[in-house]
């Protein structure tokens, strides 16, 4: 082999170890607080396509509301309420056509005073549609039933507390719920034995977490997808808890970095069988927690942290993407190419009457 076919053939080796492989890192975006939102009240809870966050917040007057953030601007997130409404929302899902899903606290008068309750709803282009309760739901009011996350099909993802005080999830598609019990989870009577499901895209997969005697009484992951289970964990870490899902099946979420309970909890992205740490480190104010609550089809993340003074800030994530690696075809292409190349000087140089020494 000539010297210069050799180098060539190095250049081309190099190249292959020198191309990055996808998203390196991510630019943070802080809200800011909500215009007449309590300083450090501010939490956002899921993202769309269209770059949409929405959220809730306190006031001074202990009520919480919830918004949407969209080019810097913040906004309501629903104007009107049901007449039962008493002063309190929370949307904790957005689809990427816009649906909303949360829920808002009832108030009604009884002989012993007055009673609240937490009514889950969707919202869809100025629609309520109030979501029935949980089977065996701890309240027949719908008490302890949370919706999540929901996709264009109107399909949510959520969970319910039963009578034993357990987590369940829930798929609620077509007027109907399916409970998402982790294999070995829902075991009745046990106090920790628990499935959540926070999020869902608009092929249907859900995710979410889950915990008990079966799982080590640590959180794991989870991903739903045609009725199959699989689990998430990040190597080292005491819990892992999934909250977003692409259309592209990349996962989000947050993770508990210690086996003991001394750790703080940080972002992940799982795609592509690799899990992605979220560097959270240069964030103002240092950073206490860190929770990611969802993401798009640009890998744009949203959540929240607490700073050093446990104030909360929000903030969008946005992936810093480098140049894609070729696929294993055009890296073909490319040595041929590098080798033809060496090939061309040996016979010029033959052509020329300098031996090349090989």
């Amino acid at each position: 082999m000539t010297r210069t076919l050799k180098a060539a053939l190095a250049a081309a080796a190099a190249l292959l170890c020198a191309m990055p492989a996808g998203a390196t890192g991510y630019t943070f975006s802080l809200l800011g607080d909500r215009p007449f939102a309590a300083p450090g009240q501010t939490y956002a809870t899921g993202i769309n396509n269209s770059g949409t966050v929405v959220g809730y917040s306190g006031d001074p007057g202990l009520n919480i509301t919830s918004f949407t953030y969209s080019n810097g601007v913040f906004d309501v997130a629903i104007p009107t309420f049901p007449f039962d409404y008493a002063g309190s929302d929370t949307v904790l899902g957005i689809s990427n056509d816009g649906k909303m899903v949360g829920y808002y606290v009832a108030g009604e008068a009884t002989p012993f005073g007055p009673r609240y309750r937490y009514v889950p709803f969707e919202y869809d282009g100025g629609q309520f549609t109030l979501l029935p309760p949980g089977p065996n739901a701890i309240d027949p009011n719908n008490l302890g039933v949370g919706p999540f996350g929901v996709n264009i099909s109107g399909q949510i993802a959520g969970d319910y507390v039963d009578a034993g005080w357990n987590n369940h999830g829930l798929l609620y598609s077509g007027g109907a719920y399916t409970v998402l019990d982790y294999p070995g989870t829902g075991v009745p009577g046990s106090m920790i034995d628990n499935t959540q499901a926070f999020g869902i895209n608009d092929l249907g997969e859900v995710v979410g977490c889950y915990d008990g005697p079966g799982a080590g009484f640590n959180g794991h992951a989870f991903t739903y997808t045609g009725g199959v289970y699989a689990s998430l964990t990040v190597a080292g870490a005491r819990d892992t808890c999934a909250s977003g899902v692409n259309n592209h099946g990349a996962v989000a979420g947050t993770y508990f970095d210690d086996l003991s309970y001394w750790g703080t909890h940080h972002g992940f992205v799982f795609e592509n069988g690799v899990y992605q740490l979220v560097d959270d480190s240069g964030l103002p104010g240092g950073v206490q927690d860190a929770f990611i609550t969802g993401i798009n089809d640009l890998g744009q993340l949203s959540g929240y942290y607490y700073d050093d003074t446990f104030a909360v800030h929000s903030f969008i994530a946005s992936p810093d993407l480098a140049a894609p690696a070729p696929e294993p075809a055009a890296w073909m292409l490319m040595l041929t190419g590098f080798g033809l190349a060496g090939v061309r000087l040996r016979r010029q140089a033959r052509g020329s009457g300098v031996v090349a020494n090989t």
